[in-house]
């Protein structure tokens, strides 16, 4: 109704606590119940990371997060998901931070990723956002500044909370 992406931790808990309502298989049903509702499955669901793409793949309105995992951790599946049928579904990001930014960018740039989905991956047009809502930079201006200043932006991570984990 309003337009806004929801976000949820997807995968097992760190914590000393039950992971099974992280299993990427429960977003089925809120997709199939809300399709204009946007979902952006964040963490990119391991271990159960195929059972995610699938989710992903399957619906329109769900989204894979890779936030607070580093890209050289990155499931060779969901890498592959990321170079072929999900371009334009997954989105990187870091949980600053938990993971550096320029870290983690340097980290992508290491993955054998085609040019089209390296590109995916920092797009800010996924549809999850209503810009006319929302002002921000772009998600390229923003990497150019992370490349040339680093992580020393206090108000970086506000914008790219704002712009839905991008």
């Amino acid at each position: 109704e309003l337009g806004v992406p929801v976000m949820a931790q997807v995968g097992h808990s760190a914590e000393r606590m039950p992971s099974e309502m992280g299993r990427p298989i429960h977003i089925d049903d809120v997709a199939l119940y809300f399709p204009e509702l946007k979902f952006v499955a964040s963490h990119t669901g391991w271990p159960w990371v195929e059972e995610l793409i699938a989710v992903a793949w399957k619906h329109r309105n769900v989204f894979i997060g890779c936030a607070a995992h580093a890209p050289r951790y990155w499931d060779p599946k969901l890498v592959q998901f990321v170079n072929s049928r999900g371009v334009g579904k997954v989105m990187w990001g870091t949980d600053y931070p938990i993971l550096l930014h320029k870290d983690s960018l340097a980290q992508v740039r290491k993955l054998e990723l085609k040019p089209a989905a390296r590109e995916a991956l920092k797009k800010d047009d996924l549809d999850l956002v209503d810009e006319a809502d929302v002002e921000h930079a772009s998600v390229k201006d923003l990497i150019a500044q992370i490349e040339t200043q680093g992580d020393s932006d206090p108000l970086f991570e506000a914008k790219v909370t704002v712009m839905g984990e991008f």
